[in-house]
């Protein structure tokens, strides 16, 4: 879960506080309180990892009432319901508001719903018709009369199915018209994504797009590193349904040795992943269709329900600003009773931005691409020439750094051209300096340690 820091960081929520972290941010010591949950599957239902969740904050300035809508999860991203307004205790600036109020909020939804609709082989696009058409009148299922949700298709391009309409009946004729298998086309998933987030942006209330693919893409025009911005920088949660296993199964298709074998289906489902980690939340990856009513109830619990928490604020109105400031972490924990196991968990956010970055210059080659890139752009074949390597080989290398933001890459005509990407590691240098002033202050720290045992030592010797 995280915390919105406003301004100069005045809210600090502190939730299920104990006694040694409510007496680090200054408030008083709280007893260890226990959540009982009832059972839930020991694993996530989504794949890999979850994306870092948002927390709504907002701020009257009229009134001076301060609104936090929060996710609170056990360690598999499931929803815990049923914690007591006494979990809960809110703190500005060191000092415990006695006014808060907390609630549960199931909210109506915007919901997008973007569907992976063409392809090169025929045999594959009817597999991929039959899992899409299904994915969509089953989703149908969740949404109510006060839901607002639109489709789109894409193959080459992106086009409207339905508008956003109340009500789940442009679902059900969308799944209708999904059943006819798709003709002959690209497939420009990061084209089509980037299009079609602004077209949530104008909409209002809890939004998301639902994004129904496999991960492949043949021929956009943007890479695979601008779509990871445009989710980051997004508000929309993009929770991605990955279709590959379906598909590829299918019985439709013949055998083992078809063209569509030559595809990197595992490669495009962990791009479909970080794409919605980026966005904040998750993919999920069903192996069957019967899985599929879990999957739904588990990604809306996720995306209406959040506990609501209101105060009236205690500081002065001038040092709240209208705009959502710099995200900031507090770390949270959690004494949750699951199965008669006690678990106390610290929820944290994990930074993949600095896993990624990290992980990428940790290779001499790649840190030779870059100075390269640095000097000029360059075909990735004129790459593994000048490092004497594979064309396979570079292809890998120039991936990790395009997913890290490092490099951008461009394909015109038959030539894939890489760039140095947007990404100036600022977070990274942050981190560094960070850590390069903690040990300098415990070096300090050892070097006075150091000078007074000399004194003692001389003054000893003068006895």
């Amino acid at each position: 879960m995280r915390i919105t820091n406003l301004a100069a960081g005045l809210a600090t929520l502190i939730l299920l506080s104990l006694s040694s972290l409510a007496s680090a941010q200054g408030g008083p010591t709280l007893p260890p309180l226990q959540i009982h949950v009832s059972n839930r599957p020991d694993r996530p239902l989504f794949a890999g990892e979850q994306g870092r969740q948002r927390t709504e904050i907002n701020y009257d300035h009229k009134t001076q009432i301060v609104t936090l809508r929060l996710v609170v999860q056990d360690s598999n991203g499931y929803f815990i319901p049923d914690i007591h307004r006494e979990s809960f205790a809110v703190y500005e600036n060191g000092i415990r508001q006695q006014n808060a109020t907390v609630e549960i909020e199931h909210a109506a939804v915007t919901a997008g719903v973007l569907v992976e609709y063409g392809g090169h082989y025929h045999a594959l696009n009817e597999a991929l018709a039959d899992a899409v058409s299904m994915a969509v009148g089953q989703f149908a299922d969740e949404i109510g009369p006060e839901d607002n949700v639109a489709v789109w298709k894409y193959g080459d391009r992106v086009e409207e199915i339905s508008g956003f309409t109340q009500g789940n009946e442009p679902l059900h004729q969308a799944a209708a018209s999904l059943r006819s298998p798709p003709p002959f086309s690209e497939l420009n998933l990061y084209d089509a994504l980037i299009a079609t987030l602004p077209r949530l942006h104008e909409q209002s209330g809890r939004r998301a797009l639902l994004l129904i693919s496999s991960g492949i893409d043949t021929f956009s025009k943007a890479g695979y590193a601008d779509t990871l911005r445009a989710s980051d920088g997004s508000d929309v949660a993009i929770y991605a349904l990955n279709i590959g296993p379906f598909v590829r199964n299918a019985p439709s298709l013949y055998g083992l040795n078809g063209p569509y074998t030559r595809l990197d289906w595992q490669g495009a489902e962990q791009k479909l992943s970080r794409i919605a980690q980026a966005s904040g939340v998750r993919m999920y990856s069903p192996d069957s269709s019967l899985d599929l009513a879990a999957v739904y109830d588990d990604l809306m619990e996720n995306l209406r329900v959040r506990y609501v928490i209101r105060y009236k604020s205690t500081s002065l109105p001038c040092t709240w600003k209208r705009h959502r400031a710099d995200l900031d972490l507090i770390r949270l924990h959690l004494l949750i009773s699951m199965r008669n196991t006690i678990l106390n968990h610290m929820v944290h956010y994990k930074n993949n931005q600095l896993d990624d970055s990290f992980a990428a210059l940790s290779d001499v080659t790649r840190r030779g691409v870059l100075e390269q890139l640095a000097r000029s752009d360059a075909s990735i074949t004129d790459l593994a020439g000048r490092f004497q390597m594979t064309l396979t080989g570079m292809k890998k290398h120039v991936s990790v750094l395009e997913q890290a933001g490092l490099v951008t890459t461009e394909k015109i005509g038959r030539v894939r051209t890489c760039r140095l990407g947007r990404l100036q590691l600022q977070e990274e240098m942050a981190w560094m300096e960070r850590y390069r002033q903690l040990w300098a202050a415990r070096f300090d720290g050892l070097d006075a340690i150091v000078e007074e045992l000399k004194q003692k030592e001389k003054r000893g010797s003068h006895r």
